[in-house]
């Protein structure tokens, strides 16, 4: 090779000159930037999809427990129009629970499906017969047994509704675990 070719000759290699290769180099540093570049963008939609896709089930999941709350009360609400002598009942049931709840067990008592059992608790009480639950004298053993029913009958009710099964279901055998008396002889067997 002359003197002051730009290549230098091993035999079986040609090396290229310093400029090519630092060329080279800087070319392939480029792409590798464009490419890093091009996948930290799609990286950014993906993390600003996903942000919007959280933010979207965030604001389902607060509009189903609204709804869920709504649907509760419309319950209760039933159960109490049909007895105007109970004056908003499952409302002081349910604000007597949790504050007693809240001193046993302040977990359960910010759970939402807890106030459900508490609005829920008479709910059974729509399949009490007018002439028994609307009785003004003392009910006869038999009417007192049907009166009672309605726990179970609450149970029954509520059982194949998910988001209701568990509050109805954990109130009553909560304050029998606590000590706290469980009035209704029948609450037990809501527990099962």
């Amino acid at each position: 090779m002359p003197q002051g070719s730009a290549g230098t000759s091993v035999p079986g290699l040609t090396l290229r000159t310093t400029t090519d290769t630092v060329a080279e180099l800087r070319a392939r540093l480029e792409r590798a930037e464009r490419e890093a570049a091009a996948h930290q963008r799609q990286l950014e939609r993906y993390a600003a999809n996903l942000r919007e896709s959280y933010r979207r089930e965030r604001a389902r999941a607060q509009q189903l427990r609204r709804s869920y709350k709504a649907t509760v009360r419309a319950l209760s609400n039933a159960v109490e129009a049909r007895d105007a002598y109970t004056g908003k009942h499952a409302e002081r049931v349910a604000a007597y629970g949790l504050l007693l709840t809240r001193r046993i067990d302040s977990a359960l008592a910010d759970d939402p499906q807890t106030e459900f059992g508490f609005l829920l608790h008479d709910v059974g009480k729509v399949a009490v017969p007018d002439q028994v639950l609307h009785k003004p004298d003392d009910l006869r053993d038999d009417e007192s047994e049907v009166m009672r029913s309605h726990v179970v009958t609450g149970w029954e009710i509520v059982k194949g509704v998910p988001f209701l099964e568990r509050g109805k279901r954990d109130v009553a055998p909560m304050f029998k675990q606590k000590g706290a008396p469980v009035t209704t002889p029948t609450a037990a067997a809501v527990s099962r």
